[in-house]
C-alpha cells in the first residue's frame, strides 16, 4: 500500500467517528447521507492535496511554489471566515512564524511537516463546512416544503430616504427604520437565513454586513389562505431553535411564553430565552404572528439581547412602533 493510500485510510477512519458524533442528532439515513458526502469531498480534497504537496516538494525552499500555496490556502480560509477571527489570525501567525523559522533554517523535515498539517488543517476545515451547509439546506428545505407553493413575489420593497421608510405594497407592510439597524434583501441571504416559517422578504439587522448580527427582525410571510396559528408557528420556531441547540450554537433554552406588543394588542407573540454559545450572551428569541386580513399572515422573527426592565431592546421596540 503506497504512503497515498496509508494516510488515506486512516484519515477516512479516524474522520468517520468524529462525523458521525457531530451529526448524531439526526436520523440515521440522514447520517449516512452526510457522512458519506462529507468523506467523499474528503477523499477528493486529499488527492488534489497530495498531487500539489508532491510538486512543491520537488522544489524545496522555492519561494514561488511556496507563495501560491500559501496564498491559495489563505484564500480558501478567508472564505471559510476562518480570519474573521481573532483567535484564528493568531495560530495562523504562529504556525506561518514557524514556518519561515524551518525556512531559514533550511530543516525539510520540518518545513514539509508544516505544509502538509496546513494541508490536512484545510481538508478537515473543508469537510466540516461542506457538512455543517448541507445539514442546513436540508433543514431548510423541511420548512420550505411546507409552504412552497408563493402565490405572489413579496420581495419588492420601496425605501424613501426622506423619511428613512421603507414599504412593501404587496403585503401591504411598512416600517421606519430607526439608528442602528439595516435592511438586508432576500436575494442577498443565504439559505441559512431564509430558514423559518414561510417565505423571507427581508431582514432587519444591526449589521450592515451580516444579517444575522442581532438585534435582528427577519419577517416571512405565508400567503394564499394558508391555516396558520400561533400553535403551528410556535413548534416550528422550537424546531429551530432545537437544531441550533443540537449544532453546539445555543443552550439553556427556557419558555418565556406568549407575549403581547405594547403598540399592537392584536398580535400573537410566543418568546424564549436561552444562552449564545457565539457570543457568549444571554438572550431571547421569539415570534408575532400578525394577521393581515387579506390572506397572508405576517411572521416577525425576533433574536435580542436580554435586557432588564424592558421586554424588548430599544431599536426592535421603536421598530416594532413604526409599522403600519
Amino acid at each position: 500500500m503506497s504512503l497515498i493510500n496509508r494516510v488515506l485510510f486512516w484519515y477516512i477512519l479516524l474522520a468517520i467517528p468524529f462525523l458521525y458524533y457531530h451529526e448524531k442528532h439526526l436520523p440515521f439515513p440522514i447520517i449516512i447521507l452526510l457522512v458519506s458526502l462529507a468523506i467523499l469531498v474528503s477523499i477528493i480534497i486529499v488527492f488534489c492535496s497530495f498531487y500539489l504537496l508532491g510538486f512543491i516538494f520537488k522544489w524545496d525552499f522555492f519561494w514561488v511554489v511556496e507563495g501560491l500555496y500559501l496564498g491559495i490556502s489563505l484564500l480558501i480560509l478567508y472564505f471559510l471566515g476562518i480570519l474573521e477571527n481573532r483567535g484564528g489570525r493568531v495560530f495562523l501567525f504562529f504556525i506561518f512564524l514557524l514556518f519561515l523559522i524551518f525556512r531559514i533554517t533550511r530543516n525539510r523535515v520540518y518545513y514539509r511537516s508544516i505544509l502538509f498539517g496546513f494541508a490536512i488543517l484545510i481538508n478537515g476545515l473543508l469537510t466540516f463546512q461542506v457538512l455543517s451547509n448541507t445539514e442546513i439546506l436540508i433543514f431548510h428545505y423541511m420548512f420550505r416544503e411546507k409552504y412552497s407553493e408563493e402565490t405572489e413575489d413579496f420581495t419588492k420593497w420601496d425605501f424613501d430616504e426622506k423619511t428613512n421608510s421603507i414599504r412593501n405594497t404587496s403585503i401591504p407592510i411598512e416600517f421606519t427604520i430607526p439608528r442602528g439597524l439595516f435592511f438586508h434583501n432576500p436575494k442577498d441571504l443565504s439559505y441559512k437565513d431564509k430558514t423559518g416559517s414561510g417565505q423571507i422578504v427581508g431582514i432587519f439587522s444591526s449589521s450592515e454586513k451580516d444579517p444575522n448580527i442581532y438585534p435582528y427582525i427577519r419577517i416571512f410571510i405565508v400567503g394564499g389562505y394558508k391555516v396558520i396559528e400561533q400553535s403551528i408557528v410556535k413548534e416550528e420556531y422550537s424546531q429551530v431553535l432545537e437544531f441550533e441547540s443540537q449544532r453546539g450554537e445555543i443552550e439553556s433554552i427556557k419558555m418565556l411564553g406568549e407575549n403581547k406588543s405594547e403598540n399592537h394588542k392584536n398580535w400573537e407573540g410566543f418568546f424564549w430565552t436561552f444562552f449564545d454559545l457565539m457570543r457568549p450572551r444571554y438572550s431571547k428569541a421569539g415570534f408575532y404572528l400578525i394577521n393581515m386580513g387579506n390572506g397572508n399572515h405576517v411572521i416577525l422573527d425576533i433574536r435580542e439581547n436580554l435586557i432588564e426592565d424592558k421586554f424588548h431592546e430599544e431599536v426592535i421596540e421603536n421598530l416594532l412602533g413604526s409599522l403600519k
